[in-house]
């Protein structure tokens, strides 16, 4: 049966309880789903919780197209059975609640995937004994009986210590790191990703069944739930601080052992520039894998980029989470399969030696855990060269200055200081603006950044960037961080950039009197601000498309 409210959180003492996660792939999974239903077909006086994501839904178990993720976290701790697909964050999340979970990957053969991640990361799972693998459903009620006639052999350490620092454990639950305000929209609230579980089909808060004898709050359990609304936080002690506790002891290992590198680049209707950004990435000597995760953002995927090579493999998948940059870039992050993470935008290029640059930038500061490059800014045919100045690559520094020849492009971090002290890319941020800028924010918060002072990235500034004269967006976004970090009023010319920024994009937009006010108030701040003459000017009617153009000729933006 389908339900479509988020399901119960009581479990009676004498019922058993297996719960079932397929995750929110666009691939169905009926395989799985169907295994599942058959076995509870087969024990109507067991309960089976099956969330089926796009497969077919169950007839005879509960079926729930999403749970929030952090509901999802806690019927792992309360079940009998955990059974899962081969999502990293899925398997990731039930060890973390106790459980070691029957895995069946999907398989690209049967239409379920797009590669054979999952079924690499089966077979590592397999061979360190981190979870019971199957690779037919037919064999799943025989597994059913082994975990419900030995428990003990089905539960899994929360021990961080008992976690290997290795490719498997390649992600965890974002949102309950990042700690920022919850998103309303039905795929994005809940703060997982595709291989886990998002969103929530009802916005009203869990319904318990009454009718249920004996029953034993979760609650009891964990702790407080965290539950009701859509929200998806958790404020509880579950699961987040086991992860980042273990994520934490994890990062206490040579992080340079393994020089892998995952570089996601999401891209969206721009295929001649896509391929150029994805040989500049191939074409880098660099003696480790390079996985390349394209993430396709509000259009159809190109498969033919597929490669299964696997010193240079390339994975297409499309955006899982909310629309835009900032949830692509995070749905590439769940799918990266190795320790260190890159960005490239889909219209730059990598310059060669620009990995290796970046790794003996780090092997020369060990306390660094990300590293960036200079870059070379193209503007109607002319290169800028742009270095950043390693001692100003710091919060403080970001504070007072955007930095803008610290790119996105050009950033490399690794993936357990990511998940674990940085968080994620902002998906409130409107429209994506400036979410490179937050995250540099946050990653010089928690760990220094190594610089490579060499211009190793080509960033390429044109009409058919993004937010190329898109006014609105910026005014929002800028707002948005400064109630983000009110360290920025500690920093009265930092503070000053951004309104001044806000008032040329009021100018801009036509809205003088807003923008007037805005520059007075820029210049009280910092009477040096230079944005100030500007947005007064565009307010007196010089056109913003030439104030733009003058400063991308030098390399700047305003």
């Amino acid at each position: 049966m389908t339900e479509n409210i988020v399901p119960s959180t009581d479990k009676p003492v004498d019922q058993t309880l297996l719960v079932v996660s397929v995750g929110t792939d666009h691939h169905r999974f009926d395989r799985l789903v169907q295994a599942a239903d058959s076995w509870a077909e087969a024990h109507p006086d067991a309960r089976v919780v099956v969330q089926y994501g796009t497969s077919t839904p169950p007839v005879h178990a509960e079926g729930y197209e999403l749970i929030p993720h952090d509901r999802l976290c806690l019927l792992f701790a309360a079940a009998d059975v955990v059974i899962c697909h081969g999502g990293p964050s899925t398997v990731m999340d039930a060890r973390a609640a106790g459980r070691m979970p029957i895995v069946m990957a999907r398989h690209p053969e049967h239409g379920e995937h797009v590669d054979f991640h999952q079924q690499e990361f089966a077979e590592h799972l397999h061979a360190h004994q981190l979870a019971h693998v199957i690779t037919d459903p037919a064999a799943l009620p025989d597994q059913v009986a082994a975990a419900l006639a030995r428990p003990e052999d089905f539960q899994a350490s929360t021990d961080a210590s008992a976690l290997p620092g290795v490719v498997g454990f390649s992600r965890v639950a974002d949102e309950a790191l990042t700690a920022r305000p919850q998103r309303r929209n039905k795929w994005t609230s809940m703060g997982a990703s595709s291989d886990s579980v998002a969103g929530s089909r009802s916005s009203g808060s869990g319904v318990a069944n009454a009718s249920l004898p004996q029953t034993r709050p979760i609650s009891d359990l964990d702790g407080d739930t965290g539950l009701g609304g859509d929200s998806g936080g958790h404020d509880g002690p579950f699961p987040s601080e086991l992860v980042s506790s273990a994520l934490r002891q994890l990062s206490d290992a040579s992080h340079l052992d393994d020089q892998s590198v995952s570089v996601v680049i999401a891209t969206r209707d721009r295929p001649e520039l896509l391929r150029r950004a994805l040989n500049s990435v191939l074409g880098q000597e660099h003696p480790d894998p390079i996985e390349v995760v394209l993430v396709f953002d509000r259009s159809e995927p190109d498969y033919s980029l597929v490669s299964h090579d696997p010193h240079r493999r390339v994975v297409v998948t499309t955006n899982e989470r909310s629309p835009g940059l900032a949830g692509a870039r995070n749905t590439g992050i769940s799918h990266a399969a190795y320790p260190w993470i890159a960005l490239c935008d889909d219209d730059d290029e990598w310059l060669d030696g620009k990995i290796a640059a970046q790794f003996e930038a780090l092997r020369r500061q060990p306390a660094a855990r990300a590293a960036c490059t200079g870059i070379y800014i193209r503007y109607e045919g002319n290169d800028t060269a742009r270095i950043p100045d390693p001692a100003k690559v710091t919060f403080e520094g970001f504070l007072q200055d955007r930095m803008t020849e610290v790119h996105p492009s050009a950033w490399l971090v690794h993936k357990e200081t990511l998940l674990a002290d940085v968080g994620l890319v902002d998906e409130d941020l409107p429209g994506s603006y400036a979410e490179d800028y937050d995250l540099f924010l946050r990653t010089t918060r928690s760990c220094p950044i190594a610089v490579a002072e060499a211009p190793l990235v080509r960033v390429w500034w044109h009409g058919a960037s993004f937010f190329f004269e898109r006014w609105k967006t910026i005014d929002e976004a800028l707002e948005y961080l400064i109630d983000k970090y009110p360290e920025f009023h500690d920093y009265p010319k930092g503070a000053a950039r951004i309104y001044g920024q806000r008032a040329v994009a009021q100018a801009a937009m036509g809205e003088r009197r807003r923008a007037l006010r805005t520059a007075w108030e820029t210049a009280k701040m910092y009477p040096g601000e230079k944005r100030v003459p500007i947005a007064l000017a565009i307010a007196a009617g010089f056109p913003s498309g030439l104030a733009l153009k003058a400063a991308h000729r030098v390399g700047r933006g305003i």
